[in-house]
């Protein structure tokens, strides 16, 4: 029987002589070895736990749509939110940043995009050519 084939996970610098949880790795091989949910002309876009320079990303559909969170040991500055943004979630999808009450938050290491609802609804094709597999 042939052993298929798997992806990599892509360790940044910063994490490569850190010891991972065994739940970590885990869901890293998980989501490098997922299906694509969208495919467009700036990339592939999976669900699932990445990480990302010193961060750990995690990306969700929740109800239809994208969640985005952020989580370090340094705050997230507004350019590397871009940065994590464009790499993980589709182009055509409109993103914000919710700031809870005082008592609901967390700290600031901590940082969710949500997608603004009716933000990638094209039915015109010229406009998106993303193949959505949800």
């Amino acid at each position: 029987m042939q052993k298929e084939s798997k992806n990599r996970v892509h360790y940044p610098e910063y994490w490569k002589k850190k010891k991972l949880a065994p739940m970590l790795l885990k869901q890293l091989e998980e989501t490098v070895n997922s299906e694509p949910v969208v495919i467009d002309e700036h990339g592939e876009y999976r669900e699932g736990v990445f990480l990302h320079r010193c961060y750990i990303v995690v990306v969700k559909m929740m109800d239809g749509l994208w969640l985005l969170q952020i989580s370090g040991s340094v705050s997230v500055l507004l350019q590397t939110m871009k940065e994590i943004r464009y790499k993980y979630i589709p182009d055509d999808c409109l993103m914000a940043q919710l700031f809870p009450s005082r008592k609901d938050m967390q700290d600031e290491f901590n940082v969710s995009l949500y997608q603004i609802p009716g933000s990638n609804q094209s039915t015109d094709n010229d406009k998106s050519n993303a193949i959505c597999r949800n």
